[in-house]
Formats: structure tokens, C-alpha cells, sequence
């Protein structure tokens, strides 16, 4: 896709936006232009959630206005029917239950008798530094991930 291969690699979210390349070249691989009415899709987001197949399709129609730009014009651009948006996030973690998931994650394994004398020792677990920015950053845990990798 020329998309793909021309433009993405010039935006900030080009990864991201090469795995909806990858779901819409799936379904649309063999698919001619023309073929981008209403009707496809609504089939083409009756095979994701309603989320994926919004951004899959802002990225078909993204493409096609690229497409039209660069190499046009087309006779004619075809509109893409995008599922209706979905509804905010309307619960984040409040302080407190961040707090409690990062307690939970401190939480020493159960208690190992060694001694029938001695009390039971509790052996520390290692906790997965993901746990501490998770909840703090509000942001995805792969997000977290490649920043702790960077620094």
C-alpha cells in the first residue's frame, strides 16, 4: 500500500497505524476502489469491535485522501462509513485504588514454615516496575515499557 510505504513512516503514530494497515489489507487486500461503499463498511466492521474498525476505516479513508492528493485526482472519492464513536472512558483508577493496586502488588507471597520453632518467614516479591507508573501516567503499559527502555 502506497500509503503505507510513502507516508506513514513520516508521522508520529506510524506504528500503530501500520497494524490497522495490516487488518484493512486482510479484508480490503483484493478490493478495488469501487468497492469502497456504505455496505462494505458496515460488513468490514461487523468483524471488529466497534473502536477497531473506526480506526481501521479513518485509516482506509486517510489513505484514499492521500492517494487522491498525491496521485489524483480520482474521478471520484468514495466516502468511508466510519462506526459511530464510541463513548469516553468516564472511570479512571481515584488515587486511592491506585494506591490499593500498588499495596496488592507489594504483597509478600504466603508465608513459608521452615522452622516448626521459628515463625514463618515471608519472602519479598519482585515487583514489576510497570506497577509504580501504570496507574500514575494513565497511559497504555507498552507505552510504559518502551520509556523505561529508552532511559
Amino acid at each position: 500500500m502506497t500509503y503505507a510505504s510513502e507516508h506513514l513512516p513520516y508521522t508520529a503514530t506510524a506504528k500503530n497505524v501500520s497494524y490497522h494497515v495490516e487488518a484493512l489489507d486482510q479484508w480490503w487486500g483484493d478490493k478495488r476502489l469501487s468497492d469502497v461503499t456504505a455496505r462494505n463498511c458496515r460488513a468490514y466492521a461487523k468483524t471488529k469491535t466497534p473502536a477497531a474498525a473506526r480506526r481501521d476505516l479513518e485509516t482506509l479513508r486517510a489513505a484514499i485522501g492521500y492517494w487522491h492528493r498525491e496521485y489524483g485526482p480520482l474521478p471520484s472519492v468514495p466516502v468511508v462509513i466510519l462506526p459511530d464513536a464510541p463513548e469516553p472512558r468516564d472511570k479512571w483508577l481515584t488515587r486511592q485504588e491506585a494506591d490499593r493496586l500498588i499495596r496488592a502488588a507489594e504483597r509478600t507471597e504466603p508465608p513459608q514454615k521452615v522452622h516448626p520453632t521459628r515463625p514463618p518467614y515471608r519472602k519479598p516479591k519482585q515487583r514489576d516496575p510497570l506497577v509504580d507508573l501504570g496507574p500514575h501516567r494513565l497511559c497504555r503499559r507498552s507505552d510504559d515499557a518502551e520509556r523505561l527502555w529508552r532511559d
